[in-house]
């Protein structure tokens, strides 16, 4: 039995690593280095379902499907500046921005996952 945990990082470019290459993105540096604060190092599986420039209703879209495919232990949420960044334009949902991060939160728990929110 192994004790490798799937973490999915979901989210915006904050995730993607934006405007760097996904190699420069925390996901990518977490990986990494997460063995080096573990008492005992395990290969964990980072995902990285960034998306530059999507609002919450984007990500909430996506989370469904990434849960199903990857049936993640860990689920790292990071959205919500681009909903206040086209606040003022056609796109802009902020009223609703919070009732979706809550639904990603509740989906992801529901699925037996652990969530973090950043």
């Amino acid at each position: 039995m192994t004790n490798r945990k799937t973490i999915l990082c979901i989210g915006d470019s904050i995730v993607e690593g934006y405007p760097y290459d996904l190699e420069d993105s925390w996901v990518a540096h977490a990986e990494q280095h997460w063995n080096r604060l573990r008492e005992n190092p395990r290969d964990d599986l980072w995902i990285n379902a960034g998306i530059s420039g999507q609002l919450t209703s984007e990500i909430r879209f996506r989370l469904g499907p990434a849960l199903n495919r990857y049936r993640p232990d860990l689920v790292i949420l990071s959205c919500g500046t681009n909903d206040f960044i086209f606040l003022d334009g056609p796109r802009g949902e902020a009223d609703s921005a919070w009732s979706n991060i809550q639904a990603m939160a509740a989906a992801a728990l529901q699925s037996g996952a652990e969530m973090i929110l950043t």
